[in-house]
């Protein structure tokens, strides 16, 4: 149960806080205009909590001017929207042209697709008040920006990047534990389901994690082109892959009887020293220290010269087999991991 409870804050950290500044930002919001009138203080909580999504930009300066350029768009739309009611035809024109532009950017992602539409939201809401006074709204708009971007950036900020090297740790500590299922399925021999379970839980997860990846450079980071961490996010599916690739060897392992017991103490101390490898390993600054790895590599060259019976021919041999394939991608991509980080 605690190691589900961190394996969730460890990929869900990022969301809970955005999604707790939200309300905390309407919240204040909301008492802030308590004095003003009624109708400010659904306009500035309206634009508070669309200001809390619209944290987009690679750089802290970059995701500040957006929150801020936001404002300026819904408060541009705000006073246009009031001086459009006397014109009701000229009113709906406008609608119709903010709906198309939202809809049109949606084509370029979900980044250019969220500020156009809460700005027609916007628009509708004051559409269907009794005309409030305009003042009230600029200052209902001007108290939600400054609590958005006070709550945003300067309280528990959160970094886009960070989560990204969140789920690369994730994935070493998923990995680590269905390793450690692997061994004492094998250690047991009982075929408990252990390991099965552990791998269904790697494979779900690992997905996960791309799916976060995906989301995080497409809604938030991708803006300009950033290399680093394009490759950073490309080695992180390939370990994945990789990893998926070892442990179906291993499970080809666990449903084999007829492996020899000398045998499977090699496989145990092999996989034992790549768990001493993602025990150690820690990422940082989009940056994966590996620890341990010569060693590791050490283990898996003698592993390769078989230093038992072999004949592929036979089922268990071949699995043999698979499992030492298996663990040359792991070794190679790790190195390479390790040769790029310098």
């Amino acid at each position: 149960m605690i190691g589900s409870i961190g394996l969730w804050w460890q990929r869900r950290q990022n969301q809970l806080i955005q999604a707790s500044k939200t309300v905390l930002i309407v919240i204040v919001t909301w008492l802030l205009l308590l004095e003003v009138n009624a109708y400010a203080q659904i306009i500035g909580t309206f634009a508070g909590g669309f200001l809390s999504l619209f944290r987009f930009g690679r750089s802290r300066n970059e995701q500040f001017f957006t929150v801020l350029y936001s404002a300026v768009g819904i408060l541009i739309i705000t006073t246009l929207a009031l001086n459009l009611y006397s014109i009701p035809w000229l009113s709906n024109v406008v609608f119709v042209v903010l709906v198309f532009i939202a809809f049109f950017l949606r084509r370029f992602g979900g980044r250019f697709f969220l500020p156009p539409m809460f700005v027609v939201l916007m628009y509708i809401v004051i559409e269907l008040m009794p005309k409030p006074p305009m003042v009230a709204m600029w200052l209902a708009i001007g108290v939600a920006t400054i609590v958005a971007l006070v709550l945003i950036f300067f309280v528990f900020p959160v970094d886009d990047r960070k989560q990204i090297q969140n789920n690369m740790q994730t994935l070493f500590n998923v990995a680590k534990e269905t390793s450690n299922a692997f061994i004492e399925d094998v250690q047991s021999k009982t075929q408990d389901k252990i390991f099965f379970e552990s791998q269904r839980n790697y494979i779900k997860i690992s997905l996960n994690l791309r799916n976060d990846n995906v989301r995080i450079l497409n809604e938030f980071l991708l803006l300009e082109q950033d290399e680093k961490l394009e490759n950073f996010c490309n080695y992180h599916y390939r370990i994945a892959k990789t990893f998926a690739m070892l442990f179906e060897s291993c499970e080809q392992l666990v449903k084999c009887n007829e492996v020899p017991s000398d045998v499977l103490e090699h496989i145990t101390l092999l996989m034992k020293q790549l768990v001493a490898v993602l025990s150690s390993s820690k990422v940082n600054k989009m940056k994966l220290c590996l620890t341990s790895l010569s060693d590791f590599r050490q283990k898996y060259e003698k592993f390769r010269k078989y230093p038992f019976k072999i004949d592929l021919t036979l089922p268990d041999s071949v699995h043999i087999f698979n499992f030492s394939l298996g663990m040359e991608r792991v070794v190679e991509t790790l190195a390479l991991w390790e040769k790029e980080c310098e």
